[in-house]
């Protein structure tokens, strides 16, 4: 689906990464050094940022938010619109932009909903809330981190060297003058099976066997509980459907490739990256990355990729900026916007 809105502005992004440091000494405890080594060499993570045992993404997001209501100067009653993107939820129930509504000491008279979306979760969320706020012409509050490495499986190859954590804030705000947003948001749930929580609702309720962790011939099969990703499947579909839909946007749109000043691309992992710049033809300059020091965010890897850039060297002038964000449902979906040069950056430490 194309879509394009007017008139909202991103006043200002935060990033809060998890706040335990894992690099590669830690994980000689579950991998031979030699397979360590190869892993980091293809997803080019370095280190994770991970978040503490009793620590949940909303405190990751409470932070952030906080952050960022002071330092761009809004009132919390000036925001009418919560939105929470996540699939590292506190609770089933109740919805976790409900509780943050209280602790950010937001009005009463303030819509709040979650989004559960993972990797194109940014994208969506940037769309909806632009949709929400040109029907009020009010400011909105859009929050978006997971907590993956409460997911996985320590022993499992395919996800415990990839998986960190972050929660992001972004503010937007209804500007007549700001231009307009162009979007396309995608779904094929056909491959649903090939990144998934088994046991993690009522399809397969957790019970004592779905949460047991096997050995057997040395080997150790995760729980049905743990995240379970197939990544060849993945960058397959990467190849298939995600790459196409950024040229589609830019087919769509008429857009110049001088026209975009920076591409912020989900952070899944360094060498699906670079592929993506060798297939579009990218000048790697114009290309943002931050998986080196927090590995795979999830749908906090695109703001975070953001701020971690522009809280260091802000913009010198008004940017267009190209997202993408693809993955888990499968889902994915790219923006085309400007970014004014004046927007508040910062990656919290």
């Amino acid at each position: 689906m194309f879509d394009t809105t007017e008139s909202i502005n991103i006043k200002g992004i935060v990033s809060v990464p998890g706040s335990e440091t894992v690099g590669k000494n830690d994980f000689y405890e579950y991998f031979e050094k030699e397979d360590v080594d190869k892993i980091q060499s293809v997803t080019g993570i370095e280190s994770l940022r991970v978040v503490k045992e009793d620590q949940c993404v909303s405190d990751l997001m409470l932070i952030a938010g906080e952050k960022l209501i002071k330092s761009i100067g809004w009132k919390p009653e000036e925001i009418k619109v919560l939105v929470v993107v996540t699939q590292s939820s506190d609770y089933q129930l109740p919805a976790t932009s409900c509780l943050l509504q209280d602790k950010l000491n937001l009005s009463t008279n303030c819509a709040c909903l979650d989004i559960n979306l993972g990797c194109s979760g940014y994208v969506y969320g940037i769309w909806l809330m632009s949709k929400l706020l040109n029907l009020n012409n009010k400011n909105g509050l859009l929050l978006v981190g997971d907590t993956s490495s409460k997911m996985v499986c320590p022993y499992d190859r395919a996800t415990a060297m990839l998986f960190g954590d972050a929660g992001t804030a972004t503010a937007l705000e209804f500007d007549p003058d700001s231009s307009k947003k162009y979007f396309s948001l995608c779904t094929d749930g056909g491959g649903a099976k090939n990144l998934i929580i088994p046991s993690s609702g009522y399809r397969i309720p957790v019970t004592e066997k779905t949460l047991k962790r096997e050995t057997t011939n040395a080997e150790h099969k995760p729980a049905l509980t743990d995240l379970y990703m197939d990544g060849t499947e993945i960058f397959k579909f990467t190849l298939a459907q995600a790459i196409p839909s950024i040229k589609e946007i830019i087919s769509k749109y008429e857009i110049k490739p001088t026209e975009i000043d920076y591409y912020v691309f989900h952070q899944a992992n360094l060498f699906l990256i670079q592929h993506i710049i060798k297939k579009l033809k990218l000048e790697k300059s114009k290309v943002l990355t931050s998986i080196r020091y927090f590995g795979n965010t999830s749908s906090a890897s695109i703001p975070l990729t953001m701020t971690e850039h522009f809280s260091k060297m802000k913009l010198k002038r008004d940017s267009s900026f190209l997202l993408s964000g693809f993955g888990v449902g499968y889902s994915w979906g790219n923006i085309f916007m400007d970014i004014k040069k004046d927007t508040f950056f910062e990656t919290l430490p």
